[in-house]
């Protein structure tokens, strides 16, 4: 976010101000309460910016612009219970791939692509290929999307099949992972429905084996 920085902007501005004030040849004790107000009111504001982001917002935002089209925050600012839930969202950068190292301790949703021969919990992923946009006779609408075939023995295909699946899930230390192989599912031009159906997916029971 940009307020504690429009903030600290804005208290040095009224020093500059409060500061002309005082050249005048009268002028009150008010003065004085104003100036220690602005001092502290400045140290808070630099209290805030030292703040490192959390895990959530690291785990997110993958600095793009707002008018970036790739960019989540149409679909997020429209679509409140996908923050709410219990699911972290976590999006992988454009140069990197999904991989172990990458899961947290908490139930996630991971949007990105895998590199060949990827190895998760208990799951094998291969012959993967890009698949670009697509859509699906569900209304969902893959737009830069990734399939692969995925072997494991507690894996549960949500878009495609075992052959071919564009997303699963599987837990990892008793928590959930949906795996989505779209970067721009939640994109500003994704249509509704593909928010509409992660919803779904958060209300479902953990692990529902394919059939």
């Amino acid at each position: 976010t940009l307020w504690p920085s429009l903030i600290k902007d804005g208290l040095i501005l009224f020093g500059i101000c409060l500061m002309a004030f005082s050249y005048k040849k009268t002028f009150d004790y008010k003065f004085y309460y104003l100036l220690l107000l602005l001092i502290f009111s400045h140290l808070f504001a630099r209290y805030i910016i030292s703040y490192s982001p959390t895990e959530k917002w690291s785990n997110f935002y993958i600095n793009e612009t707002g008018f970036d089209e790739a960019n989540f925050n149409k679909t997020i600012a429209e679509n409140e219970s996908i923050v709410t839930s219990q699911y972290l969202l976590h999006r992988i950068d454009a140069y990197d791939y999904i991989d172990l190292d990458k899961l947290t301790d908490s139930p996630e949703v991971i949007f990105g692509f895998v590199s060949s021969h990827t190895f998760l919990p208990n799951i094998k992923l291969s012959d993967c290929k890009r698949m670009g946009s697509l859509k699906l006779d569900t209304g969902i609408q893959l737009l830069n999307a990734q399939a692969c075939h995925v072997v494991g023995d507690n894996v549960e295909v949500l878009i495609g099949d075992n052959e071919s699946a564009a997303a699963f899930k599987f837990l990892y230390k008793g928590n959930p992972k949906i795996i989505i192989l779209d970067k721009n599912f939640l994109s500003q031009n994704a249509p509704k429905r593909n928010s509409e159906w992660l919803i779904e997916q958060f209300n479902k029971s953990p692990i529902e084996k394919n059939r």
